[in-house]
């Protein structure tokens, strides 16, 4: 009982992980797509 407390534990741990790490790396995409975007409408100006 006690191992599989520890298996949930570590898999909910594994989980939170992931999600933080698809949340950064969203993050850092829309950041990039805003500089992108920036760096282009001074292009174009």
């Amino acid at each position: 009982i006690l191992l599989v407390a520890c298996l949930g534990s570590y898999c909910e741990q594994r989980a939170s992980t992931l999600f933080r790490q698809a949340i950064d790396a969203q993050r850092l995409l829309c950041l990039a797509f805003v500089k992108s975007f920036v760096y282009l409408g001074k292009l174009s100006k």
